[in-house]
């Protein structure tokens, strides 16, 4: 979020504290302190800063330029809350009237680093009211609300995504429906004609056998198979040994 404002305030105190001193509105001791706090402030020592402004307050509790500017210090140091209050305490000061809407617009900004859309957002619309034309306020404005609508989106998802008990509770029901549905089928009893799975698997395997076994008739063509192939065997082996007889022949 955008604070180059903020730097211009502190350069205008300057100026500002000089025209009350010369018009004798402020003491010359606020006028040192907060320049004391301006100085650590462009030295980007905001912790130091902070300290001077806070003891600017407690001499002159009224001055709404310190206190502005306490708040701005704050929010430099990421004391988002603490600035939020110094800001709010402001609005209530009656000299703080023209600077309204930057104070809204600062609070707006604190929201905005908490990541609390919604009341950025009514902070900006309330400076926007009072400053239309600003447009830093519009473009803050429009970020706050991208960045709603983003988070949103993320809520909506992350509700509508099962989480992982309700995973596991649905992986419980399904293995107890299995286990029912296993338990009522082994439960009913068997109809008439159906027989048990072992008596049906034996009944199988004799009904194989029977297909595989042989007919008389063709057990007698195998075997004639076989005393044929035992015939021709022989014939074989027979002329071989005439023909070995016949050349060791003494002539």
């Amino acid at each position: 979020m955008k604070l180059n404002r903020y730097h211009l305030l502190f350069g205008a105190t300057l100026l500002i504290l000089g025209a009350m001193i010369i018009l004798r509105y402020a003491p010359w001791q606020l006028w040192r302190t907060i320049a004391k706090a301006i100085a650590e402030y462009y030295a980007n020592d905001y912790e130091s800063a902070t300290k001077t402004l806070k003891e600017a307050l407690r001499n002159e509790p009224d001055s709404s330029i310190a206190q502005y500017d306490l708040g701005v210090a704050l929010y430099k140091q990421g004391k988002y809350k603490e600035a939020i209050e110094v800001f709010k305490r402001l609005l209530e000061a009656d000299d703080a009237q023209r600077m309204k809407w930057l104070i809204h617009y600062a609070i707006g900004n604190c929201y905005a680093k908490m990541k609390r859309w919604d009341d950025a957002i009514t902070a900006y619309q309330r400076a926007l009211t009072l400053r239309p034309d600003d447009s830093d306020v519009k473009h803050n404005l429009e970020l706050a609300l991208q960045h709603r609508s983003k988070q949103k989106r993320k809520r909506m998802a992350k509700s509508n995504k099962p989480s992982a008990q309700s995973k596991t509770k649905q992986r419980e029901n399904k293995q107890h429906d299995v286990r029912e549905k296993e338990r009522k089928r082994l439960q009913q009893p068997q109809k008439a004609g159906v027989q048990q799975p072992q008596m049906a698997r034996r009944q199988q395997r004799m009904e194989e056998r029977r297909s595989e076994s042989l007919t008389s008739e063709q057990v007698l063509a195998l075997l004639r198979m076989v005393q044929d192939r035992e015939k021709r065997v022989q014939r074989r082996r027979l002329r071989r040994k005439a023909y070995r007889l016949f050349w060791e022949r003494d002539w």
